[in-house]
């Protein structure tokens, strides 16, 4: 995601679809998304979270690691310094 969620002045600039810090879980039709861990790295714009998602109609279950972008600025692009510190921190999570 790279995106904040909420915003100034706006009803809503994103939808919560993860759970986070106070949200243990999130349903979505036939999936659960559940929180496992967060890790907030030295990065202080970037959250990431490992999370399993849970389709019910088959029992299906998938972890994903969800990474979020938190200073992407509304209508204008983001700084040099924190899209290389983006770059460089999904870079060591291949």
């Amino acid at each position: 995601m790279c995106h904040k969620i909420g915003g100034d002045g706006w009803e809503s600039d994103a939808c919560q679809y993860f759970p986070n810090e106070t949200i243990g879980s999130v349903k979505a039709g036939e999936y659960t998304i559940v929180k496992e861990d967060d890790k907030v790295p030295s990065e202080k714009h970037i959250h990431s979270r490992n999370l399993k998602v849970l389709n019910k109609d088959n029992e299906v279950v998938m972890t994903l690691k969800h990474v979020h972008f938190k200073s992407w600025p509304d209508f204008e692009v983001p700084t040099k310094d924190s899209l290389v510190g983006f770059q460089a921190f999904i870079k060591d999570q291949a």
